[in-house]
């Protein structure tokens, strides 16, 4: 079997390989070149925390070749060690780049056994994070941050956590310490995200005060105003997102997405039915950007269902067009034709939204089971009533009731329940 230098599987069998053994001979002729494949192909890392310059691994086996020719078991046992951990450390920044984290997660913890450095305990973390493991990922960037305080890393990774496990009380403190070590816009919108997540009235009075601070840092702009409303829109605060979308349309009518988020915040409003308003928005989206895939999808549905089959398909077939890999705008292309009695065109545009969705069948709220039930109808009306079945019986897997499959099928519920139950 052939390896290549650069596969994980190999990696892992080298340093596996070199630690069961106390000298450093065999691995010599490999490790350098390992580590110059890893420094390469990793990103440059900046800030602190970072190893210094005479612990990376390529530094760590020259002083592994000093030690064996010293004649110092203990030295040499040591610096074999060391050795081990860069590389296990290397390992595990190859996993991330490649998103192998749960291989990440081993390496690095491995190498934490062998030399317990704030450094590797902030890339387990992280790691942890990319898997869901936010407990654990928490623990470590907490314990990383008593260790060094001033590790804006640690702070990244603890905050990262927190908010993915819904704690948005406890990421505002990393935040904070985030925005006022490096006040930068970067930096200040994702503590205003976070301060108006916890809901807390004098949270969203700080929230304010940092998105006047980006206003200065960044100028005021019709942009920022739509960022800014989107973080109102994330929080439920659907009033101040529309003002801060009206604002951005006020300094620049051509502000990209301002057109756009304002009308669904105006669906959303208005329990998703349409309104002349919230579509004369998205109509303007598409005017000032012709190539705004979530406008023209959204046009797309919106009139699909208010039965404008012709103005529905322009932007459905503008939406696909601009983005071939999403099944949304074939699906109701599909469904379009097949309320058309079209069967033909239906078909083909089901086949192809089933086909683009794939195993993601939990993509937009199971959308796709209107495919299988429509193409269910197709096929047995055709005379193929097996490939029917087939479709059919995903559509009830799905959640499908008997009673939209019966409809369908041109059944009653009751027989389609006799039918594609499997109950006797």
């Amino acid at each position: 079997m052939k390896y290549s230098l650069f596969q994980p599987d190999f990696h892992q069998t080298l340093i596996t390989f070199y630690l069961e053994f106390s000298g450093v001979l065999l691995a010599f002729a490999l490790l350098p070149t390992l580590a110059q494949g890893v420094q390469a192909a990793r990103p440059a890392a900046t800030g602190s925390g970072i190893i210094s310059s005479g612990n990376t691994l390529s530094a760590r086996i020259a002083a592994a070749v000093a030690a064996r020719n010293s004649g110092d078991p203990a030295t040499v046992q040591s610096a074999n060690r060391l050795v081990a951990a860069s590389a296990l450390r290397e390992l595990g920044d190859l996993n991330m780049i490649e998103s192998f984290y749960g291989q990440a997660i081993n390496n690095y913890r491995a190498s934490l056994n062998l030399e317990n450095t704030t450094t590797t305990q902030i890339e387990l973390a992280i790691a942890d994070v990319q898997a869901g493991q936010y407990d654990e990922a928490i623990r470590l960037a907490q314990e990383a941050h008593a260790s060094e305080p001033g590790n804006l890393r640690a702070d990244r990774a603890l905050a990262s956590a927190l908010v993915q496990s819904g704690k948005s009380v406890e990421a505002v403190a990393p935040f904070t310490r985030i925005a006022t070590a490096e006040p930068e816009v970067d930096n200040l919108y994702p503590l205003a995200v976070c301060l108006l997540q916890t809901k807390a009235p004098g949270d969203k009075v700080r929230a304010t005060a940092v998105f006047d601070q980006m206003k200065k840092i960044a100028g005021d702009s019709g942009s920022l105003h739509v960022l800014i409303g989107r973080a109102y829109r994330d929080a439920d605060d659907m009033n101040s997102a529309v003002a801060e979308f009206q604002w951005a349309i006020e300094l620049d009518a051509k502000t990209p997405h301002a057109h756009y988020f304002l009308g669904l915040a105006r669906l959303y409003m208005n329990d998703w039915k349409p309104t002349p308003e919230a579509e004369a928005q998205l109509r303007q989206e598409v005017d000032n950007y012709p190539h705004d895939y979530l406008a023209n999808y959204m046009l797309g549905f919106l009139t699909s269902g208010e039965r404008q089959y012709d103005e529905s398909n322009t932007y459905l077939r503008a939406a696909a067009a601009i983005d071939p890999s999403a099944p949304e705008p074939f699906l109701y292309l599909g469904l379009n034709a097949y309320s058309q009695d079209d069967m033909q065109s239906a078909e083909a545009m089901l086949r192809k939204a089933v086909e683009l969705t794939g195993s993601d069948e939990e993509r937009s709220n199971y959308q796709i089971r209107r495919a299988y039930v429509d193409l269910g109808r197709i096929l047995a009306k055709s005379g193929r009533t097996e490939e029917s079945d087939a479709f059919v019986a995903k559509a009830r897997d799905l959640g499908a009731t008997w009673t939209r499959i019966g409809a369908a099928l041109g059944i009653a519920r009751q027989s389609a329940w006799e039918r594609f139950s499997g109950e006797e």
